[in-house]
């Protein structure tokens, strides 16, 4: 158990408002941006290193640590003004200098993946050392130019992650490495007022615009012992916010939630939910085998009332609405037999009760068995590698506005990505849509990027969900852009 030091020792003015109390399934072990793939980093970085814009409040992207911006008439070339007196919580100016080098720490750590900012920066494949010269990301005056090699599409949604929060560089070295786990010398709405095992506590500083009634405190709650349910406190009246994925609540629970006086507010389904053949290993190497598997539990699926009750398949991994959708019709065939009793390696937590996630395991089940497999199956908690399971049950969310920044990130970057699937004519399908600027050839092209997955069978969706947030009455989640994840506590409306 990691012990963390009270960070700040600072005065403050007294507060208007009890804290809220945010319940995280996720022990945080780092402030450190670089790694804020991981909700368990996320949920403190996004709000004590601002980005340069933001649009977690209202939908709307507004300037944060960028006052405003300017792009060229190419489309290419982006000037961002860094606003004037900011500070970072420990009184150094947030300088445009400071700014640059945060991009520059981040893009040299990341400069072998494949993210979308990097898609736009030919120049990173040519970068030999982080004190080199980066002549597409530069200060201007007041400002941090960033000159792409093709107009970008939805950049203001990229920069909003939390990975492009500005801490302050005292944080970390010339090589980019973060100097303390805990270092939050920050540039956001929040700084860190203490933080010890199982409780982390930020104090609102009031930098930037935000809800009328956005909490002056938050006090992170995490786990601090094997089996500690975030849930199960919040229903115990030991939380006032929490998020949840829909699809794992069965609907005596959701009832029981709303008994004790809890409200849900769903976001919109942009989650995919699928099950992976690992293609690594060689049960699942052949393509026959994959499509067999899939058309087999898909039909399963459908035909199960405890799923359809609650939720429809889908086999579509781009979500409805966004560029790129499609819905698919899955072939009736008899399965293809495979040697009987041949052990199959499942990573799938036990579900609780009787709804969507035990008819998702029962179909599992009855699928493998159909095919002469026998699974056995491990939970989520297992300590075996994930490359030694043949079959895996995961959830992975996808942009609706610009789904390539996504498509990009899951299966041409190793940044937090587990997903088996590495092809270069995929690759080149999201490239083609990524460069051209035709709206339609856009769409067929995302199109046949999601056709490509069904065929391939790898990932089997089967589901689309959003994060459900439960939470108590006097939590307003009205100005709260749900399509992005983790919440800006600024957004946030809080009247205990």
């Amino acid at each position: 158990m990691l012990v963390l030091a009270c960070l700040c020792a600072c005065d403050r003015e007294e507060q208007r408002t009890p804290p809220l109390k945010y319940r995280c399934y996720f022990p945080i072990t780092t402030f450190d941006t670089h790694e804020a793939w991981q909700m368990s980093v996320s949920q403190v970085s996004q709000n004590i290193f601002a980005p340069l814009v933001s649009s977690h409040l209202d939908t709307r992207p507004q300037g944060l640590v960028a006052e405003d911006w300017r792009v060229d008439g190419t489309g290419r070339v982006w000037r961002f003004k860094i606003r004037p007196g900011l500070t970072f919580d420990s009184g150094a100016p947030v300088s445009p200098e400071a700014v640059l080098r945060n991009f520059r720490r981040i893009l040299w750590l990341t400069r072998k993946d494949g993210l979308p900012l990097n898609s736009l920066l030919p120049e990173l494949s040519r970068w030999e050392s982080p004190e080199d010269p980066l002549h597409s990301v530069r200060v201007e005056g007041d400002s941090v130019v960033f000159e792409f090699s093709r107009r970008p599409v939805n950049l203001l949604e990229t920069l909003c992650q939390p990975m492009y929060g500005i801490a302050d560089p005292g944080c970390f070295d010339a090589q980019g490495r973060w100097k303390e786990p805990f270092c939050s010398s920050g540039s956001g709405q929040y700084r860190v007022a203490s933080a010890a095992p199982g409780r982390i506590v930020l104090e609102s500083r009031h930098l930037f615009p935000g809800s009328d009634a956005a909490p002056d405190s938050v006090e992170i709650l995490t786990p601090l012992h094997p089996g500690d349910d975030a849930l199960q406190a919040v229903r115990a009246g030991q939380g006032d916010l929490l998020f949840f994925v829909h699809s794992r609540l069965a609907p005596e629970m959701l009832e029981e939630l709303r008994q004790r006086g809890l409200r849900m507010t769903d976001g919109p389904p942009v989650a995919m939910n699928l099950i992976q053949l690992n293609s690594d290993r060689p049960l699942f190497k052949g393509k026959a085998l994959r499509q067999s598997f899939r058309d087999f539990f898909l039909r399963s699926l459908a035909a199960d009332p405890r799923f359809t009750s609650q939720a429809a398949v889908d086999a579509s991994f781009i979500p409805k609405g966004a560029m790129g959708y499609r819905p698919f019709t899955v072939p009736a065939r008899p399965p293809l037999r495979k040697a009987a009793g041949r052990k199959v390696l499942v990573r799938f937590s036990e579900p609780k009760g009787q709804g969507v996630q035990r008819a998702v395991k029962d179909s599992l089940t009855r699928t493998l068995e159909a095919h002469g497999l026998e699974p056995e199956f491990y939970p989520n908690s297992s300590k075996m590698e994930l490359r030694d399971y043949d079959v895996m049950r995961w959830t992975y969310g996808v942009f609706v506005n610009d789904p390539y920044a996504d498509l990009r990130r899951i299966f041409m970057s190793d940044r937090g990505m587990a997903l088996p699937v590495r092809s270069a004519a995929l690759s080149r399908l999201i490239e083609q849509g990524e460069a051209s600027a035709d709206a339609g050839e856009r769409q067929r092209l995302a199109e046949r990027v999601n056709a490509w997955l069904f065929d391939d069978a790898r990932l089997v969706t089967y589901q689309h969900t959003g994060l459900l947030y439960i939470h108590r009455p006097e939590v307003d989640l009205s100005r709260v852009n749900l399509f992005l994840d983790p919440i800006e506590f600024r957004a946030l409306g809080w009247k205990p």
